[in-house]
């Protein structure tokens, strides 16, 4: 879940100014972000994350942004060997910057296990759609 009141849903048009800044100051201007932000827990399915950028890595103008979690050393060093360049880490961002973070990207990834299908409901479903994103939801059927 995510509070509400700590997510901004206004159109994307409204905030340029707050999400170019951001965008300039993660080298992201103009690109297509796919963001899979918040935590990386045991729950996820994350390898699949790092497959679509192996495949989309020829898109220059499509970056993956991935933030914290217990996985995060493990999928840094599995990027780096497969020398993924369209991949970005990025820490927890504080939570008066947690809007901008959650709207700048173009689509959230939303990711589970198979063995947990039909038992929870990953968080950053709620989180991007509050954040008045698209989402797109990997599972296994």
């Amino acid at each position: 879940w995510c509070r509400y009141r700590d997510v901004d849903d206004r159109p994307r048009g409204d905030l340029l100014g707050f999400l170019g800044a951001l965008a300039t100051q993660w080298h992201l201007a103009d690109r297509f972000i796919v963001g899979y932000s918040g935590n990386r827990g045991r729950a996820h399915a994350l390898g699949i994350v790092l497959a679509a950028a192996e495949r989309l890595r020829h898109r220059l103008e499509i970056v993956f942004l991935i933030g914290e979690g217990n996985q995060k050393e493990s999928l840094q060093q599995e990027s780096s060997h497969r020398g993924l360049a369209n991949v970005l880490f990025k820490p927890y961002q504080p939570r008066e910057r947690l809007k901008y973070s959650l709207t700048l990207p173009d689509v959230h990834l939303v990711s589970l296990k198979p063995s947990l299908e039909g038992l929870i409901v990953p968080s950053k479903f709620y989180s991007s759609i509050a954040a008045g994103g698209s989402s797109i939801n990997l599972r296994s059927r």
